[in-house]
């Protein structure tokens, strides 16, 4: 087991309720890295829910104060299941106080019409983008991915755009390239905005309100390798009254579209 598949497994006590030690090897400024919460809590619910048939197709993951370092409980409630479908909740709760909730939408492939109008974004090949550097400096989540950035500028560098990403990739590789850890890279490339802003103190800290991940493949099927890069592009539009919104999309190097995230962040 990987790192990353040990840190964002938590362990079964009784069915729907499951014990998990956050660690702050995870830690971004203030508290763990949101999308490293919402790993976690899909990856209890996938548990629980126990239907290998079904994979996540939208989990909506809302943010209302960071736990501390130590356990947490993970309690998850099956809402209703159909014949295709499956609706859950999730909640991750720390000394009596809700801390984390999600909503989960799973279901069966569905023989149906396709398209896509999407075509992946211009890049270029991963082993020929520089590696980004690692600094005592930068939070501890940063140490677990390998990331070689593509798209905008790095933080603090004042580009024309809020745009950011490249190429990303566990340090330690998974078993397996899956959902969580999809649910995971949503949030874990320095914000966009960040590549716009000259200075972290003109931007301040922008804690994530709502992460939103729709799944477009289940990943299991596409049978990537545990080694394999995956691109990521984030960007921001607008900031306004105190917020902005972050648009994201996870795509895999040959241009199969994985994931698209929208966040509502805290700015200041």
């Amino acid at each position: 087991m990987s790192n990353f598949e040990n840190y964002t497994t938590a362990e079964s006590l009784t069915p729907g309720l499951y014990r998990i030690r956050l660690d702050r090897d995870w830690w971004i400024i203030n508290g763990p890295n949101g999308g490293y919460l919402a790993g976690i809590l899909l990856r209890a619910a996938i548990d629980a829910q126990g239907d290998q048939q079904r994979s996540p197709r939208s989990f909506t993951v809302h943010y209302m104060r960071p736990p501390k370092e130590g356990f947490a409980d993970v309690r998850v409630t099956l809402e209703r299941i159909g014949r295709t479908f499956s609706t859950q909740t999730v909640k991750l709760e720390q000394h009596g106080k809700l801390c984390v909730i999600g909503i989960l939408a799973s279901s069966n492939s569905r023989n149906a019409i396709e398209f896509s109008h999407k075509a992946p974004p211009r890049h270029s090949l991963p082993l020929e983008t520089k590696r980004a550097t690692v600094s005592d400096c930068d939070p501890p989540l940063r140490k677990h991915f390998e990331r070689r950035p593509f798209f905008g500028k790095e933080p603090w560098e004042n580009g024309e755009r809020a745009l950011s990403g490249g190429w990303i990739r566990l340090c330690d590789p998974p078993d397996n390239i899956d959902a969580p850890l999809i649910a995971t890279l949503s949030d874990c490339w320095p914000p966009a905005v960040f590549s716009w802003a000259k200075t972290r103190e003109s931007i301040g800290d922008v804690p994530t309100i709502d992460l939103t991940i729709h799944f477009r493949r289940d990943p299991r099927k596409l049978k990537l390798d545990q080694n394999a890069f995956l691109l990521v592009r984030f960007e921001t539009h607008t900031i306004s009254e105190g917020y902005l919104v972050e648009n994201g999309e996870i795509w895999t190097e040959n241009g199969t579209l994985i994931a698209e995230s929208r966040q509502l962040a805290v700015v200041g």
